[in-house]
């Protein structure tokens, strides 16, 4: 897991977020990246979280998965803290997860890919047809 600081210099930032989950499905709720430090974050919202509410939050090209521990109103806004399940800094690293989620080996072209290496070269078994007996 990787730590949330590290990838956002100038705050605060506007961001996306985005509830996942619910039983209204995924909606969108304005937000603003005010401080980020280890595992958690603090978002300043337009309306109130409740705690353990998974989100989603796209900012500078990555995304951030975590949950709601703590949300409290702050003048005409919300002062959300969240904890930070994971940080997918861009693309390619949302294609690394999915693929690993999925069981997938990476494409080819990935130089840390285990069928470039020498030596883990891996058969593909051949699938035979035969029709059925009637």
């Amino acid at each position: 897991m990787k730590s949330a600081n590290k990838h956002w210099n100038a705050l605060p930032k506007p961001v996306v977020l985005a509830v996942l989950g619910g039983t209204e499905g995924k909606r969108h709720i304005a937000a603003t990246l005010v401080e980020a430090g280890g595992q958690k974050i603090r978002l300043q919202l337009e309306s109130a979280l409740p705690r353990d509410t998974a989100i989603k939050i796209e900012v500078d090209g990555g995304l951030v998965l975590g949950a709601v521990s703590w949300c409290e109103p702050a003048g005409s806004s919300f002062l959300a803290t969240v904890e930070v399940d994971q940080v997918i800094p861009d693309a390619a690293g949302l294609a690394r997860l999915v693929s690993a989620v999925l069981g997938q080996r990476p494409p080819a072209s990935n130089p840390y890919s285990p069928q470039d290496q020498p030596g883990t070269e891996q058969t593909t078994p051949q699938t035979v047809l035969r029709p059925s007996p009637r």
